[in-house]
């Protein structure tokens, strides 16, 4: 791969996870009048519109879908070597990755059941691409990976492990009740929305994958 190319991906997809981040950040506050959480509200809320916006073009998620598009040409670039077959299991565990994304990102859903099968898809295929991304730069004959890389993501992988098994996942849905002057009680989101910040500190998790990877290159 052109060192030039490598470094054009690498840079084209923090700039639009960026460039996504940043619109999104406004547009919420624009819509709802409340700055968004990553603590408290999930991904795909942040470009959650009224119903009157709903069909109308939508650049964020066209940006966020050109974001991944750029992390896999990374991805396929860095990680995929013709004579070493384990490299193409690694590829399809990243589009497993990249098309749970799009559906906990971007996608609205209309069934419980379907987000919750997408976010438990898009948790265990990171868990999968870090154990076994770092096996691969382990046992690799190339040594542009070998400085740190394998250590790092192991321990990535086994950071994901964590939060994947974090025991509050079990109750993400439960509401906690506040206080109310009506006889009927209210129930809202928690302020700290287990299934919100795993989310996003999964996906964080991801970019400091790809960032170390690109550092160990340049070191390599």
């Amino acid at each position: 791969m052109n060192d030039a190319l490598l470094w054009m991906l690498w840079v084209l997809t923090f700039v639009l996870l960026i460039g996504y981040l940043y619109f999104g950040l406004r547009q919420f506050k624009t819509i709802k009048k409340t700055p968004y959480q990553f603590h408290h509200h999930l991904p795909f809320e942040l470009d959650e519109k009224p119903i009157a916006f709903q069909y109308t073009f939508q650049p964020l998620k066209g940006l966020f879908v050109f974001f991944l598009v750029s992390l896999f040409a990374y991805w396929e670039s860095v990680f995929v070597y013709p004579g070493l077959p384990i490299t193409y299991v690694l590829l399809t565990l990243m589009i497993i990755f990249l098309l749970s994304t799009i559906g906990i990102f971007t996608l609205q859903p209309k069934r419980i059941e379907m987000y919750v099968g997408l976010a438990s898809l898009f948790s265990v295929s990171i868990i999968a691409i870090l154990f076994l991304g770092s096996y691969v730069i382990f046992t690799s004959p190339y040594s542009q990976f070998q400085t740190f890389l394998p250590w790092t993501t192991l321990a990535q992988g086994i950071f994901q492990f964590i939060l994947l098994f974090n025991p509050r996942l079990k109750d993400w849905a439960l509401l906690e009740k506040v206080e109310s002057s009506n006889e009927k009680p209210l129930y809202r989101r928690p302020t700290y929305f287990v299934m919100a910040y795993t989310q996003w500190l999964s996906l964080a998790n991801v970019m400091l994958w790809v960032f170390l990877t690109q550092i160990e290159w340049l070191i390599g």
